[in-house]
């Protein structure tokens, strides 16, 4: 992308503090090689999935802005994708999507709020070393009751139509228990479209799903996994106080021809203390550290990864707020029943004039 500012310098601003018990050299070269392919002006925020157990894996996740969005559908008359991007299958269905999200006169315009690229950097790359990147789409949270559930599987079916998604029969049973269960509180946040494992496996995250009520939930679903080590994980997290344990967690499942037998819970990290430099998720950290599903030292340095500043980004004229933040934990249980940690590090920025508007800048 020859003279254009492309996401690798607004990683480039990270590189100091990104925690390297978390983000290994090997990681990080793989993180700038795929940011090296998108424009900067693609996203003011972007995320680094980290895995505990193995440093040299990192995956990058870009938050499509406004702006993106419109270079995603190729109506930026003066950015665009790489051509080479344009054509690839995986893209091509992507920026269909795209026009249509990014039409005012659409209804996916209103429906959608936002939009996730994910690249897998741990699977081979196929297009310039870096892999073909899955879709995640956020729901417009508005719409209440029998009409959010509406809303959201008419959403999501036409979303997967455009990008040639074929919803099996076995997903389509689940999408209508997910909303029969809407007494619950419960409603599909956002979906992920794995198109990166060239399959149609399609990811559901809920929230509204109290502590108490995630064993009869699950059971409601009829959902194939460990219930026990479920139960037993999260009720020992909430001995633990304060900080993220003590919230509801986002219930990730997997749905291909049935819904799958592993499970993630995401639990979101508390935003404003981190403007501040303190992470008030301590009890929570240090319960994954007695765990085993982090070490004392990682803990430590994503301490020291949180906070806020004034810079100047690579690609534009004026200082923006910078923050970084812890953004969530995410828990994995495989099929095999045990627990794996990942963590989310974020880096947001905004111009001024916007930073307190969106809560970035302080008080």
């Amino acid at each position: 992308m020859a003279n254009v500012q492309t996401l690798s310098g607004t990683l480039s601003l990270l590189d100091d503090y990104l925690p390297p018990t978390l983000v290994g050299v090997a990681a990080r070269r793989r993180l700038h090689r795929a940011a090296s392919t998108l424009p900067a002006t693609m996203s003011s925020c972007v995320y680094v999935e980290c895995r505990p157990d193995d440093s040299t894996n990192a995956d990058l996740i870009v938050d499509v802005c406004p702006a993106g969005r419109g270079i995603l559908a190729g109506a930026n008359p003066v950015m665009r994708l790489p051509e080479s991007l344009q054509q690839h299958r995986v893209w091509s269905r992507i920026q269909r999507l795209a026009e249509r999200w990014d039409d005012p006169a659409d209804a996916l315009h209103g429906a959608l709020s936002g939009a996730w690229l994910e690249f897998d950097l741990g699977r081979a790359g196929d297009l310039h070393g870096v892999p073909a990147p899955s879709l995640f789409i956020d729901f417009n949270g508005r719409l209440s009751g029998a009409a959010a559930h509406a809303s959201l599987n008419g959403s999501l079916r036409r979303a997967a139509r455009l990008l040639g998604y074929g919803l099996s029969p076995g997903a389509t049973r689940v999408l209508a228990a997910l909303s029969s269960e809407s007494s619950s509180g419960a409603r599909m946040l956002y979906a992920g479209f794995m198109l990166a494992r060239d399959t149609n496996d399609l990811r559901v995250c809920i929230t509204g799903v109290t502590r108490e009520a995630l064993p009869g939930y699950l059971r409601a679903l009829a959902w194939p996994g460990d219930m026990t080590a479920v139960i037993e994980l999260v009720e020992s997290l909430a001995t633990h106080d304060g900080g993220a344990q003590d919230r509801p967690a986002i219930i990730h499942l997997d749905l291909s021809t049935s819904i799958g037998a592993s499970i993630g819970l995401e639990y979101p990290f508390a935003r404003a203390p981190q403007l501040r430099g303190v992470l008030a998720e301590a009890g929570f950290l240090d319960a994954l550290v007695r765990r085993g599903l982090l070490t004392r030292a990682q803990c430590e340095q994503l301490h020291a990864w949180v906070g806020l500043e004034r810079r100047r980004m690579p690609h534009q004229l004026w200082p923006s707020f910078l923050v970084r933040r812890v953004n969530h934990v995410k828990l994995v249980q495989t099929a095999g029943g045990a627990f794996g940690a990942k963590v989310y590090l974020c880096a947001e920025h905004t111009m001024r004039v916007r930073a307190r508007e969106r809560g970035i800048a302080p008080q």
